[in-house]
């Protein structure tokens, strides 16, 4: 009587252990689950962070350059004046008259190639940034009659919104893209709708969707 006792209460603490070690590892598995939600969820809401004070930092970026245009296809000339080369082609090109009071600053991307012969190379784009917007605003409403020669005036982007607009153009659901005040808007093929990107997500799900 006494070994089959000892063997019963055996056999019942080997089961009290199994059952144990069960509700244990269920508790751990549904506590890890937890964890790895919470997890999931701090690395989304820091991603989202991040990303918002990106956007944040380019809208700012971008709004510096409010008041700014480049200007393609100049020719470029030694001891140029570019300031008043700039308010030349204003005036022959889009006639609009500007003057030196209109201008913060005027001056060229990069450096110019100081040797070698620079036959076929491309003239320099040149910023101009405008005292005010609504001077800006003239010389870019004006900008399609520019069609067809070899100049161009478009809006001083940032790298992050310019490759943006590149990028949309390249899209084949996209039937037309555009940018105004560093604002990119676009119209979907079929849809006369006007869109705006909003963020770099917005512009992710347009380019992906």
């Amino acid at each position: 009587l006494e070994t089959q006792m000892k063997e019963e209460m055996s056999k019942l603490h080997d089961r009290m252990i199994v059952q144990t070690k069960k509700v244990v590892d269920e508790k751990l598995k549904k506590v890890q689950e937890e964890f790895n939600d919470s997890t999931n969820f701090i690395q989304m809401s820091l991603k989202e962070e991040i990303a918002a004070v990106r956007e944040h930092a380019l809208h700012n970026e971008q709004y510096s350059r409010k008041n700014s245009v480049r200007v393609f296809g100049i020719t470029e000339d030694d001891g140029e004046n570019v300031e008043g080369k700039a308010i030349e082609f204003f005036k022959r090109n889009l006639k609009v008259h500007v003057s030196s009071n209109d201008i913060e600053i005027t001056h060229h991307i990069s450096q110019r190639r100081l040797t070698g012969s620079t036959a076929g190379q491309r003239p320099r784009q040149i910023i101009v940034k405008f005292g005010n917007h609504k001077t800006k605003q003239k010389i870019t409403m004006c900008k399609s009659t520019l069609r067809g020669t070899d100049y161009r005036i478009q809006e001083d982007l940032t790298p992050t919104i310019y490759k943006r607009l590149q990028d949309l153009k390249k899209c084949e659901k996209v039937e037309k893209c555009w940018s105004i005040d560093g604002k990119i808007k676009f119209k979907l093929n079929g849809d006369s709708t006007v869109h705006m990107i909003r963020d770099g997500l917005h512009f992710n799900n347009v380019i992906q969707g």
